[in-house]
C-alpha cells in the first residue's frame, strides 16, 4: 500500500541516515560512503552490502530499512529476492550435471521434456537449440548467432532437472535439486526456493519487504504480491541473505561446488557462430576491465535488487542486495557493461584501487541521475551535462558498441547528440550484434529527432529477423511499420507486419485485449 504521511517523514528522516553514519576503517569507510551516497540518490528504502575476501565476509553494511511502515531497522540476518541471481545457481547445478557425464551442453533442448512444461513449438522457434544457447542467452534467431540477455527463456532447461531427478511434480524438481546440491552440502540455512508455502516458516518474519519505487511509484510503495512467488525456477525464485551468498562465494573460489575446469567454462565469453565473444558466459556475466577478469550477474525485479560482483584473481566478491528495483532500472545491466551501476563501482574502486578513471565514475552517476530525473523528476539536466562532460573528455566511450548508452542517448533524444549517436549505431552494426532492443532504441532516437527515413529503415531490419518475437521490441517495431504502412497507402505491406505482431503478442502470452488491439489495427 502507499505510504503514509508518516512513513514519508520517516523516510526523509532516513536520507541524513544514508549519508552521515558513523564509518570505519579507510578502504571500507570510502566504500560505505559511495553506496550510502547512491542509495541516498535514489531513495532506496535499505540495502545490504557484503565482501567477501579469502573465504570470509570481511565487510557488511546495512543500512535503512527492512520495512517502512514500522520503521524496521536493516539487518545482516535480513532476507531477499535474488531475481535472476537465480540464474547463476542454474548454471553451476547443470555444470554439476555436465562433470557427472549425466548431460551434455550440446544436448538438444528437446531431449528433455518441454512441452509437458506449458513451453510450445513457437516460443522455441528453432528444434536445434541446444542447452549451451539457453544458458548462454543466444537462442533466439538462428541458435547462437547472438547474445539477447531474456530471462524468461532461460526456464527451458526445467526440464533437465525434472528428467534427471524423476520430479514430476508441479515444478518441485529445481527445488529438490538444489537442495542437494547446492544448499545442503554449503548449509545456507536462510535461502529459499521460493516464498515459503509454509506460512509457519520461521524465516518469513526476515524477508525484507519488498516496494515499489519508479515513475509510477514515485515514493516507495509496498509491493502486496511478491509472496505469491512461491516457485523456484532456473531463472529466478530464490531467495537469500548475504551470509549465505558468501558461502556461494567462497564456494566457488575453493572449487567446492564445481572444479576450476567447469567455473572457467561457465565464466568464458560464449563464442558465437560467427566468432564474436558474447559478454555472457554460461549463466554468468563476464568482462575485463584494465587486464581484471570479472565475473557478475545481476537480479532485477519490479520491487527487488541484487548484485554479485566476483575479481576471482583477487578471491574477493561483491554482493548486494536492495528491497526494491531501484537499485538495478536504472543501469541496464542486461547489456553487459557493469560500469553502468555506481555501487560496483564503488567496490571496484575498493578491491582494485586505480584501476576505473574520473570518466568511469561520471558514467555510472549518469545512469543513476538520469533515473531519478526521468522518475521522480529530481536532478534535472545533471545527466544531460555529464553526457556533454563525458563527450568531451570520454570520446572513444561513443567509438564502441554499448547498448546501455545507446539507451540512454534515446532516452534523452537531444539531437545535440547525434554524432555519438551515429557513432554508437556505427560499432553496433560494425560489431555484428543484433538485439531488438538496442536496434528499436536507435531506430526511436532517429525518429524523434527527426530523422524518419532512417528511423524506418531500422525498424524494417527488426521486423524482418526471424526468430526474435518473443522481445517486445520486435512486436513494437513490427506495429509501428505496420502503422506507418498503412498510413502511408501501402496496404497490404502494413497488414503483414501488423498480422506478425499479432502472432508474436499470442505467443509471448501477451494479454487477449493487447492481442485484439492490434488486430483492430488491421481494419481500415
Amino acid at each position: 500500500m502507499p505510504m503514509t504521511r508518516r512513513g514519508l517523514v520517516q523516510l526523509a528522516a532516513a536520507a541524513p541516515f544514508f549519508a552521515t553514519r558513523p564509518m570505519l576503517g579507510a578502504t571500507d569507510d570510502l566504500l560505505r560512503s559511495q553506496m550510502r551516497r547512491s542509495a541516498g540518490l535514489l531513495g532506496l528504502p535499505g540495502f545490504i552490502a557484503g565482501v567477501v575476501r579469502d573465504g570470509r565476509l570481511s565487510f557488511v553494511q546495512a543500512d535503512g530499512f527492512a520495512d517502512l511502515e514500522s520503521q524496521t531497522p536493516m539487518r545482516q540476518d535480513h532476507i531477499f529476492y535474488l531475481a535472476s541471481l537465480t540464474k547463476t545457481f542454474s548454471a553451476v547445478m547443470m555444470m554439476q550435471l555436465v562433470q557427472e557425464k549425466k548431460i551434455s551442453l550440446d544436448d538438444y533442448v528437446l531431449d528433455y521434456p518441454f512441452l509437458s512444461l506449458g513451453l510450445t513449438p513457437d516460443r522455441l522457434v528453432d528444434p536445434e537449440v541446444k542447452l549451451k544457447h539457453i544458458l548462454s542467452h543466444s537462442s533466439q534467431g538462428k541458435p547462437g548467432d547472438n547474445f539477447v540477455y531474456s530471462g524468461s527463456r532461460y526456464n527451458f532447461v526445467y526440464g533437465v532437472f525434472e528428467k534427471l531427478s524423476g520430479n514430476t511434480n508441479h515444478y518441485l524438481a529445481c527445488a529438490q535439486e538444489f537442495r542437494q546440491r547446492v544448499e545442503e552440502p554449503l548449509g545456507m540455512t536462510s535461502t529459499l526456493a521460493g516464498y515459503p508455502a509454509d506460512i509457519k516458516d520461521r524465516r518469513i518474519a526476515r524477508i525484507a519487504t519488498p516496494y515499489f519505487l519508479d515513475a509510477a511509484h514515485p515514493t516507495a510503495t509496498r509491493d502486496g504480491g511478491a509472496s505469491g512467488a512461491t516457485t523456484l525456477f532456473p531463472s529466478t525464485g530464490l531467495l537469500s541473505t548475504v551470509d549465505d551468498l558468501s558461502k556461494y562465494m567462497t564456494a566457488l573460489d575453493e572449487n567446492a561446488l564445481l572444479s576450476s575446469e567447469s567455473y572457467a567454462r561457465l565464466t568464458t565469453p560464449y563464442t558465437l557462430n560467427d566468432g564474436r565473444l558474447s559478454p555472457y558466459g554460461l549463466g554468468w556475466s563476464t568482462q575485463t576491465i584494465g587486464g581484471h577478469a570479472l565475473h557478475w550477474h545481476y537480479g532485477y525485479g519490479d520491487s527487488y535488487s541484487a548484485l554479485l560482483v566476483r575479481v576471482p584473481e583477487k578471491k574477493t566478491s561483491f554482493i548486494f542486495l536492495s528491497n526494491t528495483g531501484a537499485a538495478s532500472a536504472p543501469f541496464l545491466l542486461g547489456y553487459g557493461n557493469l560500469l553502468t551501476s555506481p555501487f560496483a563501482v564503488a567496490f571496484l574502486d575498493s578491491v582494485l584501487p586505480g584501476l576505473l578513471s574520473s570518466a568511469d565514475r561520471d558514467f555510472s552517476e549518469m545512469f543513476l541521475l538520469r533515473y531519478t530525473e526521468a522518475a521522480f523528476g529530481r536532478h534535472p539536466g545533471e545527466a544531460k551535462s555529464l553526457l556533454r562532460r563525458l563527450c568531451s573528455t570520454a570520446p572513444a566511450r561513443f567509438q564502441k558498441s554499448d547498448g546501455a548508452t545507446i539507451h540512454l542517448l534515446s532516452e534523452l533524444s537531444d539531437p545535440a547528440f547525434s554524432k555519438e549517436m551515429d557513432s554508437l549505431a556505427e560499432a553496433y552494426r560494425e560489431a555484428g550484434a543484433f538485439c531488438p532492443e538496442t536496434s528499436l532504441a536507435i531506430a526511436d532516437y532517429y525518429g524523434k529527432t527527426g530523422k524518419v527515413a532512417k528511423r524506418d529503415v531500422i525498424l524494417r531490419q527488426i521486423a524482418d529477423r526471424t526468430g526474435y518475437g518473443e522481445e517486445r521490441a520486435t512486436r513494437d517495431a513490427c506495429v509501428r511499420l505496420g502503422t506507418e504502412l498503412l498510413r502511408s497507402g501501402k496496404t497490404e505491406e502494413g497488414r503483414k507486419y501488423l498480422w506478425m505482431a499479432a502472432r508474436y503478442a499470442k505467443t509471448s502470452g501477451e494479454s487477449i485485449e493487447a492481442q485484439e488491439r492490434i488486430v483492430r489495427s488491421l481494419k481500415l
